[in-house]
């Protein structure tokens, strides 16, 4: 009967643990994807700056 009382602590172990692992899984994915459309926003700013640039460049001549 005693083995009774351990099983559940240990399969709710298990899924508190697994939930705990998705949570992060998540929190990672998201950070990573933050990153990327970071990156690429800023390889669009670099871009406009250096179309700007041209532009103020051709306009001075």
């Amino acid at each position: 009967m005693e083995l009774w009382g351990v099983v559940p602590i240990l399969v709710f172990g298990v899924l508190y643990i697994g939930a705990i692992a998705g949570i992060i899984a998540v929190v990672v994915i998201v950070l990573k994807r933050m990153k990327e459309r970071n990156q690429y926003l800023r390889d669009i700013r670099d871009e406009l700056r250096n179309q700007n640039r041209a532009t103020i460049a051709e306009n001075k001549e």
